[in-house]
Order: C-alpha cells, then sequence, then structure tokens
C-alpha cells in the first residue's frame, strides 16, 4: 500500500509526532504497520524465514494541519516512511511487501492482501479458483468454511477486537495462551525489525538473526538510548 488520502504524503500521520521521530518510535512505517501485515503473512504462509527489505526516509519534514490546511506544526521526520520487502516462509511461500506514508498522488491501497496460491488467487474480497467462476471471499466461506463457523466466530461475534478480546478472556478462563500471544507478537515485531536490518546490512537478514540478537546494528542506537546496554 503506497500512500494513504489523510495520512500522505506530508502530513503528520495520524496526528502523532512520535511517529517520525525514531528515537521515540523505534521506527517509522516498518514497525507501525509490518507487525500488522507479518502477522496475517504468518497466519497465511507459516513461519517467516528471512526479509530483504530497504527503507527510506522520503518526506523528511511532517505537517499538522488544521481542517483549512494550515500549518500549525512541524517536526522532523527521521523514521522510516516507506519500506519495500521481500519475505521468505517455512511453508516455501514468498511474500512481496511494501508500504509507505508518503506517496503522493493516487493511493494504490487495495480492499485487502493479494494472494497468488497452487489453484488460484485472492485480491481482497475476490476469490479466482482455476477453472472455476470468481466468487466472493464470504461466499467463498459459506461454501468451504461453514463447519469452522462456530469456532472462528463464536456466539456470533465477527469484529475483529470482539474476537481478539473474547479469545483473551477466554485464554485466561482456560488456562490457556491466547491466539495472539506474546510469543507471537514477538515474531511478528521480530519480522517488522528485521526489514529495518536487513535495509542497514544490505542483505537478505534471517529472523532468527534478529531473534537472537546475531543482527542488531538498526536497534543499537535504540538500545543505548533506553539504557539496554
Amino acid at each position: 500500500a503506497i500512500g494513504t488520502a489523510s495520512w500522505s504524503p506530508d502530513n503528520w500521520v495520524g496526528h502523532s509526532s512520535w511517529r517520525h521521530r525514531r528515537l521515540v518510535g523505534a521506527g517509522g512505517c516498518s514497525l507501525d504497520i509490518g507487525p500488522h501485515v507479518f502477522h496475517r503473512l504468518r497466519n497465511l504462509c507459516g513461519e517467516v524465514e528471512s526479509v530483504s527489505a530497504l527503507a527510506r526516509v522520503l518526506e523528511p519534514v511532517r505537517y499538522l494541519r488544521n481542517a483549512s490546511g494550515e500549518v500549525l506544526d512541524t517536526v522532523a521526520c527521521d523514521a522510516d516512511d516507506v519500506f519495500m520487502a521481500l519475505a521468505t516462509f517455512a511453508s516455501g511461500a514468498i511474500g512481496q511487501v511494501s508500504f509507505s506514508f508518503a506517496g503522493h498522488g493516487e493511493p494504490s491501497i487495495p480492499a485487502g492482501p493479494i494472494v497468488y496460491g497452487s489453484r488460484g488467487s485472492l485480491h481482497g474480497e475476490r476469490v479466482t479458483v482455476d477453472g472455476q467462476q470468481p466468487t466472493t471471499l464470504e461466499e467463498h466461506f459459506d461454501r468451504h468454511g461453514a463447519p469452522d463457523a462456530d469456532r472462528l466466530f463464536p456466539r456470533g461475534v465477527t469484529d475483529p477486537f470482539g474476537l481478539l478480546i473474547g479469545d483473551w478472556l477466554a485464554a485466561i478462563r482456560e488456562g490457556r495462551p491466547s491466539e495472539t500471544s506474546g510469543h507471537e507478537g514477538l515474531r511478528d515485531l521480530a519480522a517488522s525489525f528485521a526489514i529495518m536490518e536487513s535495509s542497514v546490512a544490505g542483505r537478505a537478514v534471517a529472523l532468527d538473526e534478529v531473534l537472537s540478537g546475531q543482527v542488531d546494528r538498526y536497534q543499537q542506537d535504540l538500545d543505548e538510548h533506553f539504557g539496554l546496554r
């Protein structure tokens, strides 16, 4: 997704200046958006093995504007506002991920992920299986996923945040890890840090290298800033 109408190219993203200051937010769009993207990709494709990426700052100044477009404040941006990454997965899948807060002109945001598999594709809400007429994701689920509906949508809840909180409460009650456990979050975040570590190192970075701390050049001054070294 390159560009968002209300956040790009030179707006104060989300009206939160910390997003643009690396030593405050730890990173820009790589660490803001990356964990959400990698969580989805890990659910679809399995564990991330490696990430090869480039990250840059394209808009060095961000502006806070009022409703009339007048500039109220500025902040110097040293946190990445664009990344382009290639990820490999233990399953053999390959993922291409790009995101930017700095795209001028028309945004390229799709309705959802674009996934190509061995028997068809998923473009947002559109499912195309080889040899069949395209259908919607909801229709495809009703046809093939209905037996799992009670497990995936307990009590008919479909709101994502409701499902997340419901699973967390159930995990406490049942004494089990939640679906979005600390371990899961750590791996999502490590894959996102791998974007920046790869960009700095100029090579593909294995997720295990990030998790073990073997590769940490990008993170070094962050650790020093927060007194962790």
